[in-house]
């Protein structure tokens, strides 16, 4: 399509007394709609331009009409630049929409005849725009949609251009640090007072990787209010286009009260963590004279007992066991709470500590009957702390025996999968519902099953699966458990990773 320059030119072309030959070989070059029209609209000549815009194949079909009556809606032109004012109104330009749905750009220019002064009429040069003034009202229209965005939105909007300028902010600014837009629009992000001293490098980096990368990572950083104090907030900026422009957008939500309610659950998770600490350090004292003494009855006295004694001294030494698994399980809970365990990790074979724990459960696997087939490598080496995977396999083994009725069946499976070593430990027992699974892994998850007839050991601390989830994942596994529901057996499953250089 020409340009303005080209259109002028052509203007001045066809405002000289041209005859019909050069008329033709002049509108015909041209790739806009062209006619000339006499005194009374009617059209004395046009170019091929013309006839394809109209599906028109011949000329004859056209000479002699109204212009608007093949143009549609062009009759608006009668009013807006009558034939009459042509000669001192010059060159005229519009945009009209036509009956049809089109928009067309129009240009005017007086024809004059050989006579000198003498107006013979008009050539029209229209130009289909529809596409252009679509793409202008959805741009239009989307702009409007974001404006409506950006007002109401309940975050913190700001708009920086690309030397880091702030060129427009939302209400919620207002609202949620008490900056108007005349404190905030026209300063450079990073002159602001809003934001500490400390806070600025931060800002200025990921506005620079924001620009070269066009991508930045959100950021929790704090800034003053107005009046001085300091919130906290989320910072998230990204790159969007608004019309012919690049602008960084800044979407900004206060989470002071998130940050303080964060704060106080670790100051409580600090205090619950002593207390078990402190709790089950000073339940040990009792608990090692109780089961002294009573171990000591048995061996100095058994003989000299009756059997409803012995056996109450025994349920006393039982009791003493399970207490002491109990408060081994709270300073352990408590221990990987505090985020200190620092892993001693040796080149350890998971397929023979596998085997050692099957073997140490061997006595608790004959008393409920139960049946362990192992499907497991001859060796999974890798480097992990012994001690604390042997207790995440000997807690889901156990809960295999436990939960699963008389003459049940265990079956322990290794793979490798993606870099990492898959263990999977399934059981034909009680099964979990979907509301049990979700619990499961949490502080004293445990799913009470006693009195329910099921058959099996109900005892323990609730801690075991918490504690194995915690040991997993500070070696860099994931632990989880599959089951269809009740009494459809469960599938426990842990990950160890098995680059051992990574590992060290």
């Amino acid at each position: 399509m020409e340009n303005s320059e080209d259109k002028s030119n052509n203007y001045k072309i066809l405002s000289l007394k041209l005859n019909i030959t050069q008329w033709r070989t002049t509108i015909d070059a041209m790739s806009e709609v062209v006619f000339l029209i006499d005194m009374d609209h009617k059209i004395l000549l046009c170019n091929n331009a013309t006839l394809e815009f109209l599906g028109i194949s011949d000329f004859n079909e056209i000479i002699g009409h109204k212009c608007w009556e093949l143009v549609h809606g062009t009759n608006q032109l009668v009013d807006w630049c009558p034939m009459s004012q042509m000669r001192t109104s010059g060159h005229k330009e519009t945009s009209i929409k036509n009956l049809d749905g089109k928009w067309l750009e129009i240009s005017v220019d007086p024809v004059f005849g050989d006579t000198e002064g003498q107006l013979i009429g008009a050539v029209h040069i229209i130009t289909d725009i529809t596409t252009k003034k679509q793409a202008e009202d959805a741009l239009r229209e989307s702009e409007q949609k974001y404006r409506a965005l950006f007002d109401n939105s309940p975050f913190a909007v700001g708009l920086v251009d690309m030397t880091g300028k702030i060129i427009d902010v939302n209400r919620a600014h207002e609202v949620g640090a008490g900056y108007s837009k005349k404190d905030l629009i026209g300063k450079p992000f990073t002159e602001l007072s809003a934001i500490p001293e400390r806070y600025l490098p931060i800002v200025a980096k990921g506005f620079k990787n924001l620009i070269k990368n066009g991508t930045s990572e959100p950021q929790e950083i704090q800034v003053y209010n107005k009046d001085g104090s300091l919130i906290w907030i989320y910072l998230y900026a990204s790159l969007i286009k608004l019309g012919d422009k690049v602008i960084i957008q800044v979407i900004s939500q206060n989470i002071t009260t998130i940050k303080e309610a964060e704060q106080e659950l670790k100051k409580l998770n600090k205090i619950k963590s002593e207390l078990l600490r402190r709790t089950s350090h000073e339940l040990k004292t009792p608990l090692v004279s109780i089961k002294g003494f009573s171990s000591l009855l048995l061996e100095l006295y058994s003989d000299k007992l009756d059997d409803y004694i012995l056996s109450t001294i025994g349920e006393i030494n039982q009791g003493c066991v399970r207490l002491e698994n109990l408060i081994r399980d709270i300073l352990k809970t408590a221990e990987l709470d505090t985020k200190s365990v620092q892993l001693k990790k040796t080149e350890e074979d998971l397929s023979f500590l596998i085997r050692f724990c099957v073997n140490e459960l061997r006595g608790f696997i004959k008393l409920r009957n139960h049946s362990v087939d192992l499907q497991i490598h001859e060796e999974l080496i890798s480097n992990f702390e012994k001690e604390q995977i042997h207790q995440v396999l000997s807690n889901l083994i156990t809960n295999a025996i436990k939960y699963t009725p008389i003459n049940g069946r265990i079956d322990i499976k290794s793979e490798i999968q993606d870099n990492s070593f898959l263990v999977s430990i399934k059981d034909n027992g009680i099964g979990f519902t979907k509301e049990e699974k979700g619990r499961l892994f949490e502080q004293f998850g445990k799913i009470e099953r006693y009195g329910q007839g099921l058959n099996i050991v109900s005892d323990g601390s609730g801690l075991g699966l918490y504690i194995s989830k915690k040991i997993v994942e500070l070696h860099g596994g994931k632990i989880w458990v599959e089951s269809e529901g009740r009494n459809k057996g469960s599938t426990f499953y842990f990950t160890l990773p098995i680059n051992i250089e990574q590992n060290k």
